[in-house]
């Protein structure tokens, strides 16, 4: 699934019926490498995440005042922050995933697209993401000259927990919030072209941004924002005398709402801590499930999505990551799973 699309909740607006999905997103970091004149391919995006599936910018200054908003350059450093003690590079685009490694510091573990990599508890992690010219054999020694690669400085944060929202509405919609979560999605009508965003902070004297803008008493904490794409991202800063920071990510996505799902709440549905799928119909589906980002994920018999190991009906057994995700290409608790999530006995 849409790693960012997971934790859904129902919500009502006076511009219509929408949902709200929640995961935790907390900031973004980047740093700068040595260039390469190897001939292999040259990635043009990658997707950093936490290992529960919250988006993380990258950035082009330490300070993440410049987001990365043209392709990844050959030798070049980005920055992100996070809370989350672990990290995973989602997906790539320009390489093939096979000839991609990333490297951890000093470290010779060679990490696979899609593995959870372990940062250090408040300080800073390099990580170096390199593309072979050919799929990495880990018996070979490699030269500079046999990769391009790309630096990036994840600095692990203390999560701000004391600066938060007391309340986040859209026009007349309230987002029910949750200490845990800065990542929520919702849909609105094809027709909306506008949305109004009301975030009040908790204590009066922190310093709300609604997308770059600052809101206050005064404004009664809105600003209006345009929807000018299908798919809008909006970011809502919130911060304290100290300069300490917490982030609130809502990505607005505009849908046909007038025919489908009958009214229905369709796709991932969080319910008293439980994942779960609704089809167009509004049906709960059941057992593997191939989601958008043609990843696979298991719901038991109740519908309920399925973390850890699990063992199949033929005895085969797979790891499923904390977003539900199926690993393959990996090693997990030293057991190497195959390029269809088998554990390879």
């Amino acid at each position: 699934m849409n790693k960012n699309i997971k934790r859904t909740i129902a919500m009502a607006l006076t511009i219509g019926a929408f949902s709200v999905v929640g995961q935790t997103n907390y900031g973004i970091f980047t740093t700068e490498a040595h260039a390469s004149t190897s001939e292999a391919d040259e990635l043009t995006d990658l997707e950093l995440t936490t290992s529960s599936g919250s988006s993380l910018d990258l950035y082009e200054d330490r300070d993440n005042d410049n987001e990365l908003s043209d392709d990844l350059e050959v030798g070049k450093t980005y920055y992100t922050k996070t809370s989350s003690n672990n990290v995973v590079i989602d997906s790539i685009d320009g390489a093939d995933e096979d000839n991609v490694r990333i490297f951890k510091e000093s470290s010779d573990t060679a990490y696979k697209v899609d593995d959870d990599i372990s940062i250090l508890s408040e300080k800073t992690t390099m990580l170096k993401v390199r593309v072979y010219e050919d799929d990495y054999d880990e018996d070979k020694d490699y030269s500079s000259s046999d990769f391009n690669q790309y630096i990036i400085k994840v600095e692990n944060i203390k999560d701000n927990d004391n600066i938060n929202l007391s309340s986040l509405k859209l026009n007349n919609g309230y987002i029910k919030l949750n200490k845990d979560d800065t990542y929520y999605e919702f849909n609105v009508a094809l027709e909306v072209d506008s949305i109004i965003v009301q975030a009040i902070p908790q204590d009066r004297d922190y310093t709300v941004e609604i997308d770059g803008t600052t809101v206050n008493k005064n404004d009664d904490y809105k600003k209006t924002v345009y929807l000018d794409t299908d798919s809008t991202t909006i970011k809502v800063k919130v911060s304290d005398a100290d300069d300490n920071i917490k982030t609130y990510t809502l990505k607005c996505v505009r849908t046909d709402t007038s025919q489908g799902n009958n009214g229905l709440h369709l796709g991932w549905k969080n319910e008293n801590g439980a994942w779960h799928y609704l089809d167009k119909d509004g049906k709960m589906k059941k057992g593997w499930f191939k989601d958008t980002d043609k990843s696979w994920y298991y719901l038991d018999n109740y519908g309920k999505m399925k973390t850890n190991w699990i063992k199949d009906t033929n005895g085969n057994w797979y790891y499923l990551q904390l977003s539900g995700k199926m690993a393959k290409n990996t090693t997990i608790d030293g057991c190497k799973l195959d390029a269809n999530g088998t554990w390879v006995k």
